[in-house]
């Protein structure tokens, strides 16, 4: 198991509200493991928890502590996915950086061979599968050097094959990763996962213990 000394992500005391409704309540977590999993219900604040380590949401109350660089990947890959061509794609944000073009498609071409991405790059983005669409993704953070890779429900649309074959792809990144699921088979060779219920904290530990106890949690709903 990966661990580091110093947090990777710090929330002490968090609270966001938005429109009226208090999404995360008294949030304190030292993120300090390679590989993180959040579990819980529709609505317990996974998605709001990851934005919030992205920056595209504040705390209304509380301290965040995050210096290394992230890229989050969406459920929906569309709403990810801006240009034309997987080639326009995935130079797009070293290009915004201002790094020259040659520097930027040598690092692409070193990436599709790491990844076997090749097939891909002269493709136009609205005839790729979900699939493709989902690899164009994690790709795209890769590109762009990201420290730390978040994933809200990234596989939810694919199917079974492919969701184990990109789950074992971000589990073998150098990359410190955090990912929101309902899938918690996904999770199970996770460092530890992080449940959260009705916007607090439930519980955190390693997946054997966390899995079991919500497992165990839904079936005392049913």
């Amino acid at each position: 198991m990966f661990f580091s000394i110093i947090p990777l992500v710090t929330l002490k005391n968090i609270f966001f509200e938005n429109e009226g409704f208090l999404i995360l309540k008294n949030i304190s977590i030292f993120i300090k493991c390679k590989k993180t999993g959040i579990i819980g219900d529709n609505g317990s604040g996974k998605s709001s928890l990851l934005r919030m380590i992205k920056k595209l949401e504040k705390p209304s109350s509380g301290i965040l502590n995050i210096d290394l660089t992230s890229s989050l990947i969406f459920q929906n890959p569309d709403h990810q996915i801006l240009c034309p061509t997987v080639k326009d794609e995935l130079c797009f944000g070293l290009l915004e950086m201002g790094f020259t073009k040659e520097i930027v498609e040598k690092k692409l071409n070193q990436m599709l061979i790491k990844f076997q991405g090749e097939f891909l790059v002269d493709k136009a983005t609205h005839e790729l599968s979900e699939g493709e669409k989902q690899f164009v993704c994690i790709l795209s953070a890769l590109m762009d050097d990201a420290e730390i890779i978040l994933l809200d429900e990234p596989f939810s649309s694919l199917d079974l094959k492919n969701q184990k074959k990109f789950t074992n792809m971000i589990l073998k990144l150098p990359q410190p990763i955090i990912m929101a699921s309902h899938q918690l088979d996904l999770l199970k060779d996770f460092d530890e996962i992080i449940w959260l219920a009705n916007g607090e904290i439930e519980n955190i530990g390693p997946p054997h213990k966390i899995l079991s106890l919500y497992k165990k949690s839904i079936g005392d709903c049913e």
